[in-house]
């Protein structure tokens, strides 16, 4: 009979701790490749509100949330869609060109992302195609625009089974509701 060695009590202590690990970890990197947030940075996020650039408040939100981010998987539209890679880039955000939400929907159905928490402060620059291109997707809504809130945002978020939110950028301490907003959005995997 051999006794055991240190190197196998270290095997065998290691082992046991993997395997009383929840696994809620491993569903919810499962659950993150079909879920994201995206984020409008069109021109106008360059709008002042009473904390700051519009940009400015995201940037700082995105900092802020990087655990809640790490469930999710991040992207920005304007003009444009663009992955961002939260584990390695410093989510700094810059305002520019239209946007193109149809775009951004195309985007999430071609990369298997059913799921979507949507940051908007504004109309799309086509509503109809990007009505059309919700089609399949949970779309949650968080409204950061002036008001009064745009009835399309509304519409999209209620015909594909969302919620919709609306943050006035104008209060005091609105910066605070719309983490909290946004935490509670990404974080409940509904």
């Amino acid at each position: 009979m051999t006794l055991p060695t240190k190197k196998d009590d270290n095997l065998e202590n290691k082992n046991s701790t993997l395997a009383n690990r929840p696994k809620v970890g491993i569903l919810q990197k499962i659950a993150a490749q079909k879920r994201a947030f995206l984020v409008d940075t069109s021109g106008s996020m360059d709008e002042i509100v009473t904390d700051g650039p519009k940009i400015d408040i995201v940037n700082g939100l995105l900092r802020s949330l990087k655990d809640e981010l790490s469930l999710t998987r991040l992207f920005e539209f304007n003009s444009d869609v663009h992955e961002v890679n939260t584990s390695k880039e410093f989510v700094n955000f810059y305002p520019t060109g239209g946007t193109a939400l149809h775009l951004a929907f195309q985007e999430m159905k071609e990369k298997g992302i059913k799921d979507i928490v949507l940051l908007t402060d504004g109309f799309p620059d086509l509503p109809s195609a990007a009505l059309a291109e919700s089609r399949g997707l949970k779309i949650d809504i968080v409204y950061i625009g002036p008001s009064p809130t745009p009835q399309f945002l509304k519409d999209l978020a209620a015909a594909n089974g969302g919620r919709f939110q609306d943050q006035n950028m104008l209060k005091s301490g609105s910066s605070l509701l719309l983490k909290e907003k946004i935490k509670g959005l990404l974080t409940s995997g509904k």
